[in-house]
């Protein structure tokens, strides 16, 4: 019963030029938008801007798709493992062993917890879901990291660990102004050190 995860173009890496890593950093991500909206973009001059505008905007409209796609942490992680051959969540929708009963009742005592309104409830739940959140991201990113070099990795594990993640973003979209999965999952990765991530040509 693992929930769907996002679904985006496969293609968002070469789209922007960038090496599929799931450790991409928001700087790397922004710098190789910035680099091909500019060469596609009506203002930024005549010798720029094709003379077809509906390609134009399509091209525009496809760089933004893929901006949007790769700054969530769970996305890339997703469209790596679609990379590597792993399964998808249609194919595979296990969880961690004896995870659910686990995660059920955290679901419910956080949902009572949260009912009654106490903001001090609030953020312990919003610090439990950025913990888990990040939890399953550094284990999953090893896990790609460790399959990119052609380790043994069963990518089934990968697509599972994949799946409580899932779990866990819907959980904390629950969480009054706590983090939602697909746009505040950003931070994951050495997002405040050195920009990361190959840009191609």
């Amino acid at each position: 019963m693992a929930n769907e995860p996002p679904t985006e173009d496969r293609d968002a890496f070469d789209t922007l030029g960038l090496d599929p890593d799931p450790r991409l950093t928001r700087a790397a991500i922004e710098r190789a938008y910035l680099v091909r909206i500019a060469a596609v973009h009506p203002d930024h001059g005549v010798s720029q801007a094709s003379s077809d505008d509906d390609a134009t905007h399509q091209r525009a409209a496809m760089l933004n798709h893929a901006k949007r796609a790769l700054q969530s942490a769970e996305v890339r992680a997703n469209l790596v493992l679609a990379r590597l051959g792993g399964p998808s969540a249609e194919q595979l929708k296990d969880l961690p062993e004896g995870w659910l009963a686990s995660i059920m009742q955290t679901r419910m005592a956080m949902e009572e917890e949260l009912a009654e309104g106490d903001p001090e409830a609030v953020e312990r739940w919003r610090a439990w879901a950025e913990d888990e959140r990040r939890g399953r991201f550094e284990r999953v990113a090893a896990m790609l990291d460790a399959a990119a070099a052609q380790d043994s990795v069963d990518l089934r594990a990968v697509r599972i660990e994949l799946n409580a993640w899932r779990y866990i973003e819907r959980l904390a979209e629950q969480i009054p102004g706590g983090p939602m999965g697909r746009t505040a999952g950003v931070p994951f990765g050495p997002e405040s050190g050195p920009a990361q991530g190959t840009t191609t040509s």
